[in-house]
């Protein structure tokens, strides 16, 4: 599986392309977030297609629970794009949290 990790503000995520795959996704968190055993991480986020946004992204923890997005996320899986690169200077990102405000 295809990965890019990335660092910041004192976490780090493991980032992947759900446009071509779809797997257990928090299975996947767990197992590649342990730090002795797999990559390390503080969890995964997966980009994939929507049906009412350019981007729809899915957060989970380490221990492979569901979490609702955080807005300073967005700008580093933005980048990942439907081909792994930015392919956009402007994003409508669905994730439960916005929804949930009412964005």
């Amino acid at each position: 599986m295809k990965f890019t990790k990335m660092h910041g503000a004192g976490n780090d995520y493991v980032y992947v392309n759900g446009y071509v795959q779809s797997l257990d996704w928090p299975v996947i968190s767990e197992k590649i977030s342990d730090r002795h055993k797999g990559i390390g991480a503080d969890g995964l986020i997966v980009a994939a297609s929507s049906k009412i946004a350019d981007l729809k992204m899915r957060m989970f923890n380490a221990d492979g629970h569901h979490l609702k997005l955080q807005i300073s996320r967005c700008v580093c899986s933005m980048l990942m794009g439907q081909k792994g690169k930015c392919v956009a200077m402007e994003y409508a990102v669905w994730s439960p949290l916005l929804c949930q405000k009412g964005w």
